[in-house]
């Protein structure tokens, strides 16, 4: 909620809510995977959009890869941008009151 709403209006909302009700994180499990290095240097400038779409790919291939291992076997990697629909009952709500452009426009 907190993302679409900081991405609706260029910039970042800090939910007051973690420990003593600061922005300071709780304490959550943190699990770091180290995968391969992705091969940015065989793209030249001008292929920066085709970089980016291997790069995803890249992402989603090895997070896919481990997933199950580390207690996530069902949790699919989403990647989010501009062009993203969220069709939800959130989304739908703070369209209705103008919170939330709708992407397609």
């Amino acid at each position: 909620l907190r993302a679409r709403i900081s991405q609706n209006i260029s910039v970042g909302l800090i939910a007051l809510c973690g420990r003593f009700g600061t922005s300071m994180p709780l304490r959550d499990d943190t699990v770091t995977v180290v995968f391969p290095p992705f091969e940015a240097s065989r793209y030249k400038p001008g292929e920066v959009d085709e970089a980016h779409r291997a790069y995803m790919a890249h992402l989603k291939t090895h997070f896919d890869a481990n997933k199950a291992e580390y207690g996530m076997p069902d949790t699919e990697l989403v990647f989010v941008g501009r062009d993203f629909q969220d069709d939800d009952p959130v989304a739908r709500c703070l369209r209705r009151v103008g919170l939330l452009r709708d992407a397609r426009r």
